[in-house]
C-alpha cells in the first residue's frame, strides 16, 4: 500500500510540473492592439525621449475633439474610441525638446483629412526628418520678458503666431529668409510682414496662415541649407524694442 501511495505522489508532481509548465502568458488580443489610434514615432529622429507632449485634434461634422495622446516605447497612442467615426481633418501637434539653432525647442504638425472607424485603428508615422513633407516642423521663439511665438521652419509651410502683443506696440513684424552656404552666400527667397493696427485678435495674439504662401513659388528648385527666423517689437519711430532671431543650418 506506501509503494502505490508513493507512485501516486510521484506521479501527481509529474502532472503539476507538467501543467505549469505548459501555461502560457496570455497576451492582448491582435486585434485590440491593431484598433488604437498611434503615432508610430522614428527612435532614430524623434524618439519617445524627445517628445514633451502630444495632442490630436479632431475636426468632423462641424465638431472638434481634442484628445491628448499617451507617450509610451516611441508610440504616441490614444483609445480610438475617442474619436468619432467617420471622415473629416485631423491634426497632430507634438511638443518636441528637439532643438534648432542650438537652443529653440520645436513643434512638429500633422494635417490631412482621414477616415476613422471603431473597427480598425489608424496608426500614422511619425516625423522622419527635416524634410520629411508629412510634418510640419515650427520653432517655438522666447525671450527673458516673456515674448513668445512660434514660426514655420519650412517654405512649404506659411505659419506663424505671435502671442500677447502689448497694446503699445507701433508695429509688429516677422520675417523669413531662406540661404544656400557654401562656396558663397546666396540668398535664395524670403519675406517680411508687418502689421501697425488692427493686428490682433481678441486674445491679442497674431496667428497667420496666409502670409508666407508665396514662398514656395518665390523658392522653386533653388537649393537652400540655411534659414533665419526673426520677429519684432517696435515700440518707437526709430524701430526700436524686442527682438527674438533664430538662424539654423541644415
Amino acid at each position: 500500500m506506501a509503494v502505490n501511495i508513493k507512485h501516486i505522489l510521484i506521479a501527481a508532481a509529474f502532472l503539476l510540473i507538467l501543467g505549469s509548465s505548459c501555461k502560457k502568458t496570455i497576451s492582448p488580443d491582435p486585434e485590440v492592439r491593431q484598433r488604437n489610434f498611434s503615432v508610430e514615432l522614428d527612435k532614430s529622429y524623434l524618439g519617445s525621449g524627445l517628445v514633451d507632449s502630444a495632442i490630436a485634434v479632431w475636426d468632423i461634422n462641424s465638431q472638434q475633439k481634442r484628445v491628448v495622446l499617451s507617450n509610451h516605447n516611441d508610440t504616441l497612442s490614444a483609445d480610438i474610441n475617442q474619436f468619432e467615426a467617420g471622415s473629416g481633418i485631423l491634426t497632430i501637434q507634438v511638443f518636441s525638446k528637439l532643438k534648432f539653432g542650438n537652443s529653440y525647442l520645436s513643434q512638429w504638425v500633422f494635417n490631412q483629412q482621414a477616415t476613422i472607424t471603431q473597427k480598425a485603428g489608424l496608426a500614422i508615422a511619425g516625423p522622419k526628418g527635416f524634410s520629411d513633407l508629412r510634418w510640419k516642423p515650427r520653432v517655438e521663439l522666447k525671450d527673458g520678458i516673456g515674448n513668445f511665438a512660434v514660426v514655420a521652419l519650412r517654405p512649404d509651410d506659411p505659419y506663424f503666431f505671435v502671442k500677447n502683443i502689448p497694446a503699445n506696440l507701433k508695429s509688429i513684424v516677422v520675417g523669413r529668409d531662406y540661404w544656400k552656404t557654401g562656396g558663397g552666400v546666396f540668398h535664395v527667397g524670403g519675406g517680411e510682414w508687418k502689421c501697425n493696427t488692427n493686428c490682433t485678435n481678441n486674445n491679442g495674439d497674431v496667428e497667420n496662415v496666409q502670409f508666407f504662401s508665396f514662398l514656395p513659388a518665390q523658392i522653386g528648385t533653388a537649393p537652400w541649407n540655411h534659414v533665419e527666423i526673426a520677429v519684432l517689437y517696435v515700440l518707437d519711430q526709430w524701430g526700436g524694442g524686442p527682438a527674438m532671431m533664430m538662424t539654423h543650418t541644415l
